[in-house]
Order: structure tokens, then C-alpha cells, then sequence
């Protein structure tokens, strides 16, 4: 199943909530390390960060695609007529 991008960036961003909120009891309790749960958090705000760029960017990502497509259909074309020759 396909999630729309404002589903996939509203949950990577609670889960960068999460890890706000759970990594220090885990660090207290000696489950996990502060530098590795740093790394973690800092991982997660990238993910979001670029989840955020894609969602403001994604009509010129599609336009971009749609590009795309119909140039490897035209080769495909044209490529297919090469050969009938």
C-alpha cells in the first residue's frame, strides 16, 4: 500500500517525538548509550528534514518525472523502429 508523503513526514516525526521522550529513560537505565541515541535522534531529524523538502518540492519532482517518462518512451519508440529496419 502507498502512504501520501503527509502521512510518511506526521510519522517520522512522532517518532522523532518518541525517541525524545524514551531515550533518556533508556539512557538512565543503562539500556543505551547517550552517543547512540544522539546519532539516532539526529538520523530522524534528517528524515524529516527531508521528508519536508519532498513535500514542498514534490509537484516539480513529478513534473520532473513525468519528463522523464515520456523521454524513455520516445527512445523505446524509436529504438523499437530502429530495429524493424
Amino acid at each position: 500500500m502507498a502512504y501520501t508523503i503527509e502521512e510518511v513526514l506526521a510519522n517520522a516525526e512522532e517518532e522523532l517525538m518518541m525517541r525524545h521522550r524514551v531515550y533518556p529513560s533508556r539512557i538512565g537505565a543503562g539500556k543505551m548509550k547517550a552517543t547512540d541515541a544522539s546519532r539516532k535522534i539526529a538520523i530522524q531529524q534528517q528524515t524529516v528534514k527531508i521528508l519536508e523538502w519532498l513535500k514542498a518540492n514534490q509537484d516539480d519532482i513529478k513534473a520532473v518525472m513525468g519528463q522523464v517518462k515520456m523521454r524513455q518512451e520516445e527512445r523505446a519508440k524509436q529504438a523499437k523502429q530502429e530495429s524493424m529496419l
